[in-house]
């Protein structure tokens, strides 16, 4: 992975519902990173070259109770760890005029450190919460793998950073487990998106009529909107994410629904297209 610079937010409605996504930063990957087992013709054919930028984009959503933070970024220690140019979502939320602790509920999407990272921050020989009254909310599903022996046979780092930015909230009563299906505000739900990791969810905002689909990481890249079989090294479970992607599809296709990915330069539509699908950023 190679660091860049940039970012950028954009602020959008549901229905009454305001949301913002929040720029944690940007990183450069190479086209194999991003995707498993492509040839270079395919990648010059979808308009895609060596590299390719990747947004970190937590969302913010203000309902008319709780204020909700899907995702909490990759946090300022992991970032400078890693040689990243990301960990500003604390940053952006003061400059969007929002402190830590406005925020009532983190919903992680799933357990990768460019998720979990922000969760919490040294403080001295301790480690405390990022955003100090907000609950966060995980699915069970994910809870158990990352805190489970599965999750340390996947990736043992990968959970050591989980575990470490957990467990200041969990310590302080502020861990919820839900299930897909769950509201964890008005208008706002964990729906089931499994195979990127075993647990993964998306978010579902709904509001006078309109919908809007936070997908998290069930793709990377919004050329896998148009080629949903292309995998990523991170994709966990390869056929069950690819099945995700194409009811995530299908549903936004045929109702309109917003599109939001963490990692997307913009959110968007998803239209039929030629026996399949295309993203039309917004």
């Amino acid at each position: 992975m190679k660091p860049t610079d940039g970012g950028g937010d954009q602020t959008f409605r549901v229905g009454r519902v305001e949301c913002r996504r929040i720029p944690d930063g940007v990183v450069e990957y190479t086209s194999e990173e991003l995707f498993l087992d492509v040839s270079p013709d395919a990648f010059r054919a979808a308009g895609i070259g060596a590299t390719g930028t990747l947004v970190y984009s937590p969302l913010l959503i203000r309902t008319a109770g709780p204020v909700v933070l899907v995702d909490a970024g990759a946090g300022p220690e992991l970032a400078k760890e890693w040689g990243l140019p990301a960990g500003h979502t604390v940053d952006a939320l003061a400059a969007a005029g929002v402190s830590p602790g406005d925020i009532d509920i983190v919903a992680v999407s799933h357990g990768h450190p460019d998720h979990v990272g922000g969760l919490s921050v040294s403080a001295g020989a301790e480690r405390v919460p990022t955003f100090p009254r907000a609950r966060i909310v995980i699915s069970r599903r994910e809870w158990e793998f990352f805190t489970g022996p599965d999750g340390l046979a996947y990736d043992a780092d990968d959970v050591e950073v989980f575990r470490t930015r957990l467990e200041p909230s969990r310590e302080a009563g502020l861990l919820d487990i839900a299930d897909p299906g769950e509201e964890i505000a008005p208008g706002v739900r964990f729906i089931p998106a499994p195979g990127h990791t075993p647990g993964h969810c998306g978010v579902e905002i709904t509001s006078e009529g309109e919908r809007a689909v936070y997908v998290g990481d069930a793709m990377l890249h919004p050329v896998a909107v148009t080629h949903p079989e292309w995998m990523s090294s991170s994709d966990y479970d390869h056929a069950l994410t690819q099945a995700t992607r194409r009811e995530l599809l299908r549903l936004a296709a045929a109702d309109g629904r917003r599109w939001i990915a963490y990692h997307f330069n913009s959110t968007g539509h998803v239209q039929a297209a030629d026996g399949g699908y295309r993203f039309a950023p917004d």
